[in-house]
């Protein structure tokens, strides 16, 4: 590697095959290659949970699914919390990247959903094994009070 004079804030980024070097001060990190870095610091970061905008919780995907839908940026910069910066660089790297990021993200629901149909499955079976449990008369009671409140409040919110 070549020792390059870094002043602080100096940020030299050399490709190494499918992941990068970003050489900021004395600190070497390896990073996506897809993430974009603006004065020292990424606005889009990869986590365990999929690529995610820096300074948040929420994934690239959070805001990708309103963009998809055709909501307007303030909308979904007002929606979601985030600021100008933050909703300006999350639209830039989804329109700059989209072919990897529409990949990925289908991969993430893929397996969401094979996720939720294994736990399904392990309900089903489950509640299957369970014992029946009879309810007390005091509960059976409480659950026909909660029962006959929950109709008048549908009611009353229908008549409203």
């Amino acid at each position: 590697m070549v020792e390059l004079p870094l002043e602080r804030n100096f940020i030299v980024k050399l490709c190494i095959g499918i992941a990068s070097t970003v050489i900021h001060g004395n600190y070497k990190q390896k990073v996506d290659p897809m993430s974009e870095y603006i004065n020292g610091t990424s606005k889009i970061i990869r986590t365990e949970r999929g690529l995610s905008i820096n300074g948040t919780r929420l994934l690239l995907y959070d805001v990708m699914d309103f963009y998809m839908l055709g909501y307007p940026r303030e909308a979904i910069r007002d929606r979601l919390l985030l600021t100008d910066s933050q909703i300006d660089s999350a639209l830039t790297y989804i329109d700059a990247h989209q072919e990897e990021v529409v990949a990925e993200y289908q991969q993430i629901l893929q397996a969401a959903e094979e996720n939720r149909v294994y736990w399904d499955e392990r309900l089903r079976e489950h509640l299957a094994n369970r014992p029946v449990t009879l309810l007390s008369p005091e509960q059976a009671t409480l659950r026909a009070k909660f029962q006959n409140w929950k109709e008048r409040r549908e009611v009353a919110r229908c008549n409203s």
